[in-house]
């Protein structure tokens, strides 16, 4: 029996099969964790179906969980606006730099360098113009640092002008796609492949819905 909203998770939207592939994944695990929650796959760029359309189909509320790891546009802006004066739909905050997040990309790092030895690590995201998501990266940078218990440089895919010789590159994507293959260009030896797919990242989409739905009950489980 299904009870309660419906969760959204709001992914951006990818042409790659492959990505689209993880983020129905994504979506299939959260909902094995938030059951008997309905919950709902949609995009806010790119792939149908969008936001807007998922939503109106929506019969009662609906918690929308931004499947993002940055602030930017469509968290400010793109998502507040499909729920416009909507008052049974929440909105959570998006993924960010959370512990969940960080686990993933340690897991995606040990699984890239295998037995290899380690190299400088450098922390890569797709890079937004909002200010914020530079203070995010940052803060993943330092949190993924302490886990790893080695230092890490963080960069935007436009800050590097060439590639990162000599350096073990992390992607902060989600999803396969046209982000990531172009962090993966950066790299000269080992990158790691997106974290839709780590059972960190349901649960921390899991977690979101709970905070958002029922304050005080956003442990993980």
């Amino acid at each position: 029996m299904v009870c309660g909203p419906t969760l959204l998770v709001a992914a951006h939207g990818t042409r790659s099969e492959s990505g689209t592939a993880s983020l129905r994944a994504l979506a299939g695990r959260v909902e094995r964790v938030v059951a008997p929650t309905a919950v709902r796959l949609c995009f806010v760029d790119v792939r149908e179906p969008r936001l807007t359309d998922v939503l109106a189909g929506v019969d009662g509320p609906g918690v929308i969980v931004p499947a993002l790891l940055s602030v930017g546009h469509h968290v400010r802006t793109d998502i507040p606006g499909v729920v416009g004066d909507r008052p049974d739909t929440l909105i959570t905050a998006h993924l960010g730099p959370e512990p969940e997040v960080i686990e993933a990309l340690a897991d995606r790092l040990k699984t890239a360098r295998g037995a290899r030895a380690g190299r400088p690590v450098a922390l890569v995201a797709a890079g937004s113009r909002d200010p914020d998501a530079r203070t995010e990266l940052h803060r993943a940078g330092a949190a993924l640092a302490e886990r790893l218990h080695e230092p890490v440089l963080t960069y935007t895919r436009p800050e590097v002008s060439g590639r990162l010789e000599g350096m073990d590159v992390v992607a902060y994507v989600i999803a396969e796609g046209h982000f990531a293959d172009a962090i993966a260009d950066l790299a000269d030896g080992v990158c790691t492949t997106p974290i839709g797919r780590h059972p960190a990242v349901a649960d921390l989409v899991a977690r979101r819905f709970r905070e958002r739905f029922l304050p005080g009950g956003g442990g993980r489980r």
